[in-house]
């Protein structure tokens, strides 16, 4: 094998398989994700639901068809250094699972800043926005899907670079409101400080990672165009979405749980914390959940038995009967008789008849 088939290989197939395992692997993890969330019992709407749902079936079938092309690349095309050179359907497919991914991702967290925010002109520009990334992908999907060979993906540079790049401004200006938000809503109480703190992480992590795959993927597709090094970062960054996007979905239970253990119940949902926007503790409740719960949840999860005991000792030798008391036993008890006034003048009434 002479020294350039040896390159040839080490810079298409092999950033190809690297590209695989690490989509792989992270398919592994957002998959316990999507069986913690199917058995964790979220009272989320449909639409949630469903968005979780549809990015299970994305996630399944695009890595299957990326374990496909290895076997096409390793096993059916071994010794085929031409065949390395020809694009499988896969990788058109991969850029339409991203822009899908993405798109459900800033779908949803759209709905995040909405809530938290109330305004309907962010929530409105953002879908807008993560609309029209969603249809420039499909038509880099369609430009991608008419090369034939992989020295060809340069006329494509124009579409793969307002596509990624509109991409990740979006994910910046969504982290950037969210972070906004979150850090205004700061209360002073240790535990809800905890809560907005878990969402700020949440945001950013969703924002950033994705953005740095795309970053490496733009830098190594414009400065290695002849080779496919931009696969090691660019097939797996629908699951680094759908990774991110799990984790800020899963962490609702946890925040959920820091509020049930707070013995006090106005700690955690203040009036202040509630009232930043109405919306907020939709996002650790769910939302279908009422102020009223969100309000008492703390104190529901409380009960408190308190028992006391009240021991009297009294001496009987020093109390004197009133009139009446006396007047009241000047019968013997049980009997109706009248005591005889020959009776000794300390003999009074049992203690419990005063």
């Amino acid at each position: 094998m002479s020294k350039e088939v040896k390159q040839l290989i080490a810079e298409n197939l092999g950033p190809v398989l690297l590209g695989i395992f690490i989509n792989t692997y992270l398919y592994g993890l957002v998959s316990y994700q999507y069986g913690a969330y199917f058995l964790t019992k979220f009272d989320d709407p449909l639409w949630i639901k469903s968005t979780v749902l549809s990015l299970f079936l994305l996630d399944t079938l695009h890595s299957a068809a990326l374990v496909w092309m290895a076997w096409v690349y390793l096993i059916e095309g071994f010794n085929d250094f031409i065949g390395l050179m020809t694009p499988v359907w896969p990788y058109p497919f991969t850029i339409a699972v991203t822009a899908l991914t993405a798109f459900l991702t800033q779908l949803f967290l759209s709905y995040r800043v909405y809530r938290l925010t109330k305004g309907k002109l962010w929530y409105a520009g953002i879908t807008i926005a993560a609309a029209g990334t969603l249809i420039l992908g499909f038509v880099c999907t369609v430009k991608a899907w008419q090369v034939k060979l992989s020295t060809q993906l340069i006329g494509i540079r124009p579409y793969i670079s307002a596509w990624l790049g509109l991409e990740m401004a979006l994910d910046i200006i969504i982290c950037g409101v969210l972070l906004y938000t979150l850090s205004q809503s700061r209360t002073g109480f240790a535990r809800s400080d905890t809560i907005i703190r878990r969402l700020m992480r949440a945001a950013v992590q969703t924002g950033s990672f994705a953005g740095v795959f795309a970053v490496i993927t733009l830098i190594l597709f414009f400065t290695k165009a002849d080779t496919q090094l931009y696969s090691l970062f660019g097939m797996p960054i629908s699951r680094v979405y759908s990774n991110t996007l799990m984790d800020t979905i899963l962490c609702r239970g946890e925040l959920r749980d820091i509020m049930q253990s707070e013995r006090e119940g106005t700690a955690i949902v203040s009036a202040d914390f509630v009232d930043l926007t109405s919306g907020f503790r939709e996002l650790i409740c769910g939302p279908k959940t009422s102020l009223a719960a969100a309000s008492t949840m703390g104190q529901n999860s409380i009960q408190l038995h308190i028992q006391k005991e009240v021991h009297v000792e009294q001496d009987r030798s020093s109390m004197v009967p009133t009139p009446r008391s006396v007047i009241k036993y000047m019968k013997h008890p049980g009997t109706g008789d009248k005591v005889p006034p020959d009776s000794p003048k300390d003999s009074y009434p049992p203690f419990h008849a005063y």
